[in-house]
């Protein structure tokens, strides 16, 4: 009986020492994984940021690009404008005439 004694004896200091190595390994892992979440949101952090400025590069160019744009085409409908009333002053009869047509073309196009 001395023996089976000594055996549990053995065999319950072998499980604790088992669940002591289990215990720290599952702490260990729990610190690293820690520290991975920890890397992750910093790396992603710093790509936002990044993605974050280029951002606002890309919107200033494109903001630059559609003034640019818009006041290309403000001064083109400023020179359609003077040439239309230039034409309508020099033929009004004739300008007339197209207004009435292209109203009438309209207005059959709208029916249907």
């Amino acid at each position: 009986m001395a023996t089976a004694s000594r055996a549990r004896k053995s065999f319950t200091a072998k499980a604790s020492q088992t669940e002591a190595g289990l215990m720290a390994r599952a702490e260990q892992l729990r610190a690293d994984l820690a520290r991975l979440a920890d890397s992750i949101g910093a790396a992603g952090s710093d790509k936002a940021d990044s993605i974050g400025a280029e951002t606002a590069k890309r919107i200033e160019s494109l903001r630059s690009a559609s003034d640019d744009m818009i006041s290309e085409l403000s001064d083109q409908l400023s020179g359609l404008e003077r040439q239309v009333s230039g034409t309508i002053r020099e033929r009004p009869l004739q300008s007339l005439g197209v207004a009435v047509a292209a109203g009438f073309l309209v207005a059959l196009m709208l029916r249907r």
